[in-house]
């Protein structure tokens, strides 16, 4: 249900709707531009068995933040990105539903189960100790996910 607002939300916010074939696995595109900053949604196949979707902005039409949301059985995990110069800093959110998954209205019927946070080299590596149980898609994410956009 939160996976359908979130994707209302953005279709409504959105002036522009494209399609681009170009990028491999993307269902679809939401494109916005204020200025120099571009928020782009994609959805992406083959990270969950679920479904995955990635919101993602540019500034000045290189990379600068992004949530993938990954839909699991049993809830869902939020991983951001925040693209620094050498590094990308991650931020990961592990929620399980309170409830069956048809019932899920709200995030009231999510619990927060755990919070991950560290560092990722531009290769993907985690920088400095080792993080055990972190959701490693960082090199799916650099697969599907431009880090440059042209403009227009």
């Amino acid at each position: 249900m939160i996976k359908y607002i979130l994707i209302s939300l953005f279709f409504v916010a959105c002036n522009n709707f494209q399609k681009n074939d170009a990028i491999k696995n993307v269902e679809s595109i939401t494109h916005r531009t204020i200025s120099n900053d571009t928020l782009i949604s994609y959805t992406i196949e083959g990270i969950s068995s679920e479904g995955a979707e990635s919101i993602v902005r540019y500034v000045n039409n290189k990379i600068f933040e992004s949530t993938t949301t990954l839909y699991i059985g049993t809830g869902q995990i939020s991983v951001k990105y925040y693209f620094e110069k050498n590094k990308v800093k991650v931020n990961e959110m592990h929620y399980y539903y309170k409830t069956e998954i048809e019932n899920v209205q709200s995030k009231e019927d999510m619990q927060l189960n755990k919070e991950l946070n560290y560092y990722l080299d531009l290769k993907g590596s985690v920088i400095g100790d080792e993080v055990y149980d972190k959701t490693d898609i960082f090199q799916e994410f650099k697969k599907e996910i431009p880090f440059e956009i042209g403009n227009g």
